[in-house]
């Protein structure tokens, strides 16, 4: 048994299949269809298919690169989780991708879409939604160890983030107004991140498993945080953040214990006041760690 359809689904094929044309016709790859299939290196797909199902791809780890015919409108969540993709053309009528429908795909450096896609688009290998407001995924294994988030950005998706293996800094800029969780979970390299100064919610897992990090700064704005959302920074020594978000969160400071620690902001005027020439006051902005300890 090579491959078993069911009405217009392909449900399953065999594990030691190394490369399938799929019948034309069928128009659904059903739920863990090619599962642990870790010697499939080829797949053609036929021009009626319409959705991908939950980790229809699951474990193909020797599967490098496809080709999505442009009727494919559905992809689920973690539909190829742990495959070994490395470049991926999303279909012209994509309409849904579930989140995490490339999660742990470590080998990924590059997406596309066509122009003609209405959901979707593409820029340097990196996915967003069309209008580029939004990141949906930042393929893990992308080159470089630096990225400036756009400042047409103002959300950052679910996992976009996840499992990268190359990024050290991300500069985000003041448009960010909303991290999805786990939108940098395992992000091993990642040392150097500033949030969003208009973020007012930090969600669950959001900076999980980030081995790297040692210090982050808290913005005042943020209303509430998660007690998730550095689980896992086992080298994370510092949390900066401001007495207004410590009396909004004793439980976050509770849970993070002395690794949390108030900062207190100062002005210009506020050093103009204690007599401070401007050179006193230029040697203290060279000698701050944080640049957040100073409002300009």
């Amino acid at each position: 048994m090579k491959a078993k359809y069911k009405k217009n689904t392909l449900e399953s094929v065999s594990k030691d299949v190394t490369k399938i044309k799929i019948e034309e016709g069928c128009e659904s790859i059903g739920p863990k269809a090619f599962a642990d299939c870790d010697k499939l290196e080829e797949v053609i797909f036929p021009s009626t298919l319409k959705s991908i199902s939950f980790q229809a791809f699951l474990n193909c780890n020797s599967l490098k690169t496809i080709c999505l015919p442009n009727s494919v409108k559905i992809i689920k969540r973690g539909a190829f989780e742990n495959s070994g993709l490395i470049k991926i053309k999303l279909s012209d009528d994509l309409e849904t991708l579930d989140t995490c429908a490339f999660i742990s795909c470590n080998n990924l450096e590059e997406i596309t879409v066509s122009d003609k896609n209405n959901f979707f688009s593409t820029e340097n290998g990196i996915l967003f939604n069309k209008d580029k407001t939004k990141i949906v995924l930042y393929p893990a294994n992308r080159k470089g160890n630096f990225y400036k988030i756009p400042d047409s950005i103002i959300v950052i998706g679910e996992n976009a983030f996840g499992d990268n293996n190359n990024l050290e800094k991300i500069k985000m800029s003041d448009y960010v107004i909303f991290l999805e969780s786990c939108a940098f979970l395992n992000s091993k390299k990642l040392k150097d991140i500033n949030i969003s100064k208009n973020i007012d919610y930090l969600e669950m897992y959001t900076f999980s498993n980030c081995e790297s990090l040692e210090k982050i700064v808290i913005p005042e704005n943020v209303m509430f945080a998660d007690l998730d959302t550095f689980i896992g920074d086992k080298n994370l020594k510092h949390i900066y953040t401001t007495p207004k978000f410590k009396e909004r969160n004793e439980d976050f400071f509770d849970y993070y214990g002395n690794i949390c620690e108030v900062i207190k902001k100062i002005t210009i005027d506020d050093l103009l006041d204690k007599g401070k020439d401007f050179r006193q006051i230029n040697k203290i902005f060279k000698e701050a760690k944080y640049k957040e300890n100073i409002l300009l």
